[in-house]
């Protein structure tokens, strides 16, 4: 969320968390200071997933699909499954499958039926199209930290160019965060 947190003042994005113990509520008091997103929270899978533009998942277990009715992700949707459980359903029906690397999702049970596989780093690079279409769902894994790797590399770039000359203190957090 803190990515999403440096979005220019005009524009407005609604966060939908789905109902888990108290973790949504905590989640909505970590980032009830930024204006510009507006939270609600789901009692289930469908009316989490069935509006959405983005789908994030961070879990660590799912017991099967989260949702097996693949019609209620909705034109243009993106699925970034971080921990990759419970949306195997999307694999063989989704318009583009990206991973940050080919040998991490090549075990996959439905490799050999992804449509268009293509590496987050040929996409960066301008070798191979991102987004082709308003209409085209996406699932993205990234297994091996990519995203991450992209996250901490712009904030690292950001540092050095506002601060060109100084040096920039790198400090581990001892508390609990949310990235």
């Amino acid at each position: 969320m803190s990515i999403f947190s440096t979005t220019p003042p005009d524009g407005k994005y609604e966060v939908s968390l789905l109902k888990y113990k108290d973790q949504a509520e905590q989640f909505i008091e970590h980032f009830k200071n930024l204006d510009n997103f507006h939270f609600t929270i789901a009692n289930d899978t469908k009316e989490l997933f069935e509006n959405a533009d983005v789908i994030i998942s961070c879990i660590t277990q799912a017991n099967g699909l989260f949702i097996d009715d693949v019609n209620v992700f909705k034109p243009g949707v993106l699925v970034v499954p971080v921990h990759t459980r419970g949306f195997q359903n999307c694999d063989t029906i989704f318009d583009k499958v990206v991973c940050d690397d080919i040998g991490h999702v090549n075990g996959f049970k439905y490799f050999n039926q992804f449509k268009n596989l293509t590496e987050l780093g040929d996409i960066l690079r301008g070798d191979k199209p991102g987004r082709q279409s308003e209409e085209e769902r996406i699932i993205d894994y990234n297994i091996g930290l990519g995203l991450h790797d992209a996250y901490i590399c712009s904030k690292v770039y950001d540092a050095v160019k506002a601060q060109p000359h100084e040096n920039i203190e790198l400090v581990h957090s001892t508390q609990k965060y949310i990235i």
